[in-house]
């Protein structure tokens, strides 16, 4: 298998949102954001450090960006939330169908709203919808018997909030409580962490190199394409 190059942004989660009508047809809509970073790093910056061989305490501020750092890049490359966050989705109108977001785990549906002509935003009660969700998206259904309100004409005036992340071991004292993060994906952090420390010095994309095979492959089992 060859390497997975870090400069090759073809294969990164451009489409987060799409919707599946009643015949498959997939839509690509919404505009999703991250509106707040919740969680710790999935692994204490002291692990890592052990783990890469660093004994040098002055780069410990160093290691502790370059590791948000990979953990935004797997993020974008997988969907895998590596560090707990908050998000929000915007959408222009009710769909129909199963409407998929592609981050994983999710931890909760905060709330489902709509901005109403009196341009007030209004809750939609969490029995009117059901979520399942996988190892690299969820899925989020109106109920049938769901009367689609009126909203506000103008763009962005329905939202979906909610969270989506491993445990860490310092959120859940072990890093396994309900949403544990597999062994290989800590180790696959690890590795991208070592890397971007590695090639700090790069001051040009062209100058990067690929991830090292054993990363690539890991990286690999955990891609997502659409």
């Amino acid at each position: 298998m060859s390497d997975i190059s870090f400069q090759d942004g073809s294969n990164f989660i451009h489409n987060a949102v799409t919707i599946r009508t009643g015949s498959g047809r997939r839509v690509d809509v919404g505009r999703l954001r991250k509106t707040s970073i919740d969680g710790e790093l999935p692994v204490p910056i002291s692990d890592v450090m052990l783990d890469l061989a660093i004994d040098d305490d002055d780069f410990e501020e160093t290691i502790t960006r370059l590791a948000r750092s990979a953990a935004e890049f797997i993020e974008r490359r997988t969907a895998r939330v590596l560090v707990q966050s908050t998000y929000e989705l915007r959408l222009d109108q009710w769909w129909m169908g199963k409407i998929g977001v592609k981050r994983a785990p999710l931890r909760e549906i905060v709330a489902l709203e709509y901005l109403d002509e009196d341009q007030v935003w209004q809750e939609v009660d969490a029995s009117d919808y059901w979520a399942v969700s996988n190892e690299t998206d969820f899925s989020l259904m109106l109920l049938e018997d769901f009367n689609r309100p009126d909203v506000f004409e103008l763009t962005d005036s329905i939202r979906l909030r909610f969270t989506a992340g491993y445990d860490s071991e310092l959120d859940s004292g072990s890093g396994t409580g309900e949403h544990p993060m597999p062994p290989d994906l800590k180790t696959l952090f690890t590795m991208m962490t070592g890397h971007f420390f590695e090639h700090r010095d790069l001051m040009s994309a062209d100058k990067a190199a690929e991830v090292e095979l054993t990363a690539g492959s890991l990286l690999g089992s955990y891609l997502v394409y659409w």
